[in-house]
């Protein structure tokens, strides 16, 4: 793309290529956050691209829902073993 002449003496040109850009935030803090939301963006609009990535996040979504989904399920929840010697007692056939 090229940019129009410049004449010498006049009004610099105007429309929404000269526009200029809005000033970053003002503490480094939030310029910092800025760039972090603006990075991810990008990540992610690359990321929705690669079919074989979202496959990839499906597949793993699926299996931590069907294990959020287990604890629910089971009558026990998530009591699993019960002991039932003394406390702190060595391992027994009993």
């Amino acid at each position: 793309m090229q940019t129009p002449p410049l004449h010498i003496g006049t009004e610099p040109p105007v429309g929404p290529l000269f526009e200029e850009a809005p000033p970053p935030p003002g503490s480094p803090r939030q310029i910092t956050w800025a760039r972090r939301r603006a990075a991810l963006r990008r990540f992610w609009s690359a990321y929705r691209k690669d079919k074989m990535g979202i496959a990839g996040l499906l597949i793993l979504l699926f299996f931590i829902g069907v294990a959020i989904f287990a604890t629910f399920a089971d009558d026990s929840g998530l009591k699993i073993t019960e002991a039932t010697g003394r406390r702190l007692a060595p391992p027994s056939l009993e």
